[in-house]
């Protein structure tokens, strides 16, 4: 019955020979990667779908603006003298916070004051 253990062990030896020795990095001939190209291939692929994801919300937020210009076009034909009551007031807050020390200002603060000459500029059009 010696035989037969033999084999057994011929056998094992066999398909043990494919995965190389324990505990070590697989070869590169065996297309298997290291641990560190799995690590970059990971990174690689988070950093793409994140760019897709930056890329989607701009195009979103690029879409919700388009909108929104579009409800105001609409708002000031219904009703341009409600329209340019509302760009009056804007006008005046930023007024106001040309007052204040510019270094006082929060983001917001300074968008507005940004929007001033399109403000100026959508009055001059309704021709309130």
């Amino acid at each position: 019955g010696g035989g037969g253990a033999a084999a057994g062990v011929a056998k094992a030896v066999k398909s043990a020979k494919g995965s190389g020795v324990v505990g070590m990095a697989p070869s590169s001939s065996e297309g298997g990667k290291t641990k560190s190209q799995i690590k970059r291939e990971k990174a690689k692929a988070a950093k793409e779908r994140a760019e897709k994801a930056a890329r989607e919300e701009e195009e979103r937020l690029a879409k919700a603006k388009e909108a929104e210009e579009k409800a105001r076009q609409e708002a000031n034909k219904a009703d341009p003298e409600k329209r340019a009551k509302k760009i009056r007031k804007a006008l005046k807050r930023i007024e106001e916070l040309k007052g204040k020390d510019p270094g006082e200002l929060d983001d917001d603060q300074r968008k507005k004051l940004e929007t001033e000459d399109e403000l100026r500029e959508e009055l001059a059009k309704l021709g309130v």
